[in-house]
């Protein structure tokens, strides 16, 4: 796919017409989107970026090098995650968003068998990924003490394996 046609892909997602994309982007008219996404025009580097924001997307999207469109530095993206995911995800927003989003669309059919081997890269990861998708908010102390304790726990088990 070229980059025009991710742009109208991207563009069309939205539903934005080339009109309001032009309008977003400061261009005078549709008739240079429409160039654009034709491959008769082609950009440079500066305008991959601000087109990017403007389609809410990666310019690493735009060119190819990933199919996701998901712009995981997206602030508001960021804030829609819930604290818990981040933290079990050390922060990471890419895991945190699609443990997320997993989650959803387990509740919507009902499954509560949600398949965080596709998340979690090792076991331990798995038991906070899993302990995440259930905690309901909790004050920070709380929280703090239940990471210590799991750690602990981990911790035992490792040295009664003599592994640590």
């Amino acid at each position: 796919m070229t980059l025009g046609e991710r742009i109208k892909q991207r563009r069309t997602e939205l539903g934005l017409s080339q009109a309001e994309l032009a309008s977003r982007l400061d261009y005078g008219d549709r008739s240079t989107i429409a160039k654009i996404e034709s491959g008769k025009n082609d950009l440079n580097q500066s305008k991959i970026i601000l087109f990017a924001e403007a389609l809410n997307t990666t310019p690493s999207f735009l060119m190819g090098w990933t199919d996701d469109p998901t712009n995981y530095d997206d602030p508001d993206l960021i804030a829609s995650i819930p604290l818990s995911y981040m933290e079990a995800c050390d922060g990471d927003a890419e895991k945190a968003f699609k443990m997320m989003e997993a989650a959803h669309e387990d509740t919507k059919q009902g499954n509560s068998n949600i398949s965080i081997q596709d998340i979690a890269q090792n076991e331990h990861e798995k038991q906070m990924l899993l302990l995440a998708r259930h905690m309901e908010p909790i004050p920070e102390e709380d929280r703090e003490a239940l990471k210590k304790q799991f750690q602990n726990s981990i911790d035992l088990y490792l040295k009664a394996k003599g592994l640590k």
